[in-house]
């Protein structure tokens, strides 16, 4: 029918069972939490930065001062795409060569 330990006790979630897996589980979470946080705060950043901050008087410069230049709502993503979209390429360049060296040596 099953272990005697349950479901979760092969890999050490059940109660009393503490050790490496549940630190890492907690550690996983914790860093989870810390992306999405993170992520969730450039983007609020992100759409002040472009879709409010055109609307504001220039003459607030204390809050124009939190922001860089509207040129650089265009060309930070550019360049943050064209570095991802190269590292992606790379990546699968370096795969397609690695497996045709394999298949050759075998």
């Amino acid at each position: 029918k099953g272990s005697p330990r349950g479901a979760r006790g092969a890999q050490g979630g059940g109660r009393g069972q503490g050790g490496p897996g549940v630190a890492m589980a907690l550690a996983e979470k914790l860093l989870g939490s810390l992306l999405i946080l993170a992520s969730v705060g450039i983007f609020v950043y992100y759409s002040v930065w472009v879709l409010v901050l055109p609307f504001v008087d220039e003459d607030i410069p204390r809050l124009r001062s939190l922001f860089p230049p509207r040129v650089y709502a265009i060309a930070i993503p550019a360049v943050l795409l064209v570095l991802f979209l190269s590292a992606v390429s790379i990546f699968i360049g370096v795969t397609v060569v690695r497996t045709q060296r394999k298949r050759k040596a075998a």
